[in-house]
């Protein structure tokens, strides 16, 4: 019988035969490990067969190296995640991605980098050595580093000078991604280091208050997170925060809302109420696609008010004839309109706790015509192990993305090679003490208030969709 690692191993090699056969039938370049990072080293992943077999090899690799590794090893490179984590941090702090932009391929010695950012250069060395064991930097000859492919990611793009100038913008004008990264192995870190002890104090182990996480042990505040970041002196966190929250936003595809459901399902003139909507972004991506709805964006009267001076830039005339519309609205208290043809409810969920979750799910049931679709789109939670066969499921379609299926193989499908939800499961958990949700968790949710789940759309991002209807 064959045994596991040979069959892993037989994968492998027949993905890479697939990649590379695609690859070049598509006249294009696998990139090197230590490559520049371009858009042009990344683009064979559009090919969604090229994406899969990567997927593919990198999860088969993961699961191969879990057998044949020493179990203590693998136990170790995970306890020692902190010290990583930490090395990062400082490395994204003294803007080291930055300054080997240039270094080229002989790369530059580590007290040259460290001229520029107020550290010892031995230590700092020490700690590119550790990224660099992980191919995150490239250590080219004896303390001397230079950038990889995978640490061109953690480059601004902005000059080392424009950074000292004024270190606080550093993040400003960019993707954001960098200061995800810099939230991660800050903030993030800090909250880990308290999240045993908050799991057995009695006044925190079970209880679902916003106060009551982590973060607040870690720093020494009763304040929820919003509110301690709200404080004068927390203006930089604050900043990179709202920064960091561009970056995610900007890591789901744009038009994903639009796959989510079937928009042109709905009668013209059919009323779309963006419950904690925000400024309207997603309303205004869902206008060009479908003008023949009408849109209600509703959110807190201050940012109701800003969505509706974005819009009167943005788009002036849906603004001036009705058809799209801001509407200040605490979502916590009775939902005020009773036409909606669909509530929708995009990364909303995931921020609050059951029983809060619980009370605007009622407000919105006791609005709610009989025909009214309730739609969340936030992440779907998988399981480590392998789920039901979803076309065993009598009373709600799942629809799978053909990027999620994996080989029977691989024991944890992908979820290894993307595991960016189950860390920010975690991170829910250490900030703001809630949490994702699995279908089980939506489906108690949902009846528990009034809600009979009847589609859940997965597409393997940050972003799947759970729909709805009275019950």
């Amino acid at each position: 019988m064959t045994s596991t690692i040979q069959q892993l191993s037989q994968l492998i090699s027949n993905s890479v035969g697939q990649l590379v056969a695609i690859t070049s039938k598509n006249g294009q370049h696998l990139p090197e490990l230590n490559d520049r990072l371009t858009p042009e080293s990344e683009a064979f992943r559009k090919d969604p067969d090229a994406a899969k077999a990567a997927s593919i090899i990198a999860a088969a690799t993961i699961q191969l190296a879990a057998c044949v590794l020493p179990p203590y090893e693998s136990i170790i490179q995970t306890s020692s995640g902190h010290m990583k984590s930490a090395a990062l941090g400082v490395v994204i702090q003294c803007h080291v991605p930055e300054i080997l932009r240039d270094a080229g391929s002989e790369g530059m010695h580590a007290d040259d980098i460290a001229k520029n950012t107020g550290v010892d250069g031995s230590k700092l060395a020490r700690l590119l050595r550790t990224l660099a064991n992980r191919h995150i930097f490239r250590e080219v000859k004896p303390d001397f580093f230079t950038n990889n492919r995978i640490s061109g990611v953690l480059d601004t793009g902005k000059s080392i000078d424009e950074i000292l100038r004024n270190p606080g913008k550093k993040h400003d004008g960019t993707s954001g991604f960098v200061a995800i990264v810099e939230l991660g192995v800050t903030t993030s870190h800090k909250a880990s280091s308290a999240l045993y002890e908050n799991m057995k104090d009695p006044i925190t182990a079970f209880s679902e208050e916003p106060n009551h996480a982590p973060i607040q042990r870690a720093m020494r505040t009763n304040k929820s997170l919003f509110n301690w970041m709200l404080e004068p002196e927390q203006a930089q966190e604050r900043h990179i925060f709202g920064l960091a929250m561009k970056g995610s936003a900007s890591l789901v595809p744009h038009n994903l809302l639009l796959e989510l459901f079937d928009w042109g399902s709905l009668p013209k003139g059919s009323t779309v109420v963006d419950v904690g909507g925000g400024i309207g972004s997603s309303c205004h991506m869902l206008l060009k696609a479908h003008p023949e709805l009408r849109y209600i964006i509703q959110d807190l009267p201050m940012i109701a008010e800003d969505g509706k001076k974005h819009c009167a830039l943005e788009n002036p005339e849906a603004l001036a004839s009705g058809q799209m519309t801001f509407q200040g609205h605490d979502f916590f208290a009775p939902q005020p309109l009773t036409n909606a043809s669909v509530f929708l409810m995009k990364n909303v969920i995931h921020n609050w706790s059951g029983p809060n979750v619980s009370k605007i799910l009622t407000h919105l049931r006791n609005a709610a015509q009989s025909n009214t679709i309730l739609l969340i789109c936030d992440i779907v939670m998988t399981y480590s192990c392998r789920e039901p066969n979803p076309d065993s499921v009598e009373d709600y379609t799942i629809v799978n993305d053909p990027s999620l299926v994996a080989p029977d193989i691989l024991s944890t499908g992908f979820n290894s090679v993307n595991d960016t939800v189950w860390l920010l499961d975690t991170a829910m958990h250490l900030l703001v003490n809630t949490q994702e949700h699995t279908i089980a968790q939506f489906k108690r949710l949902l009846s528990g208030c009034g809600w009979k789940i009847v589609k859940i759309i997965r597409k393997g991002s940050s972003l799947d969709s759970v729909q709805a209807i009275p019950i």
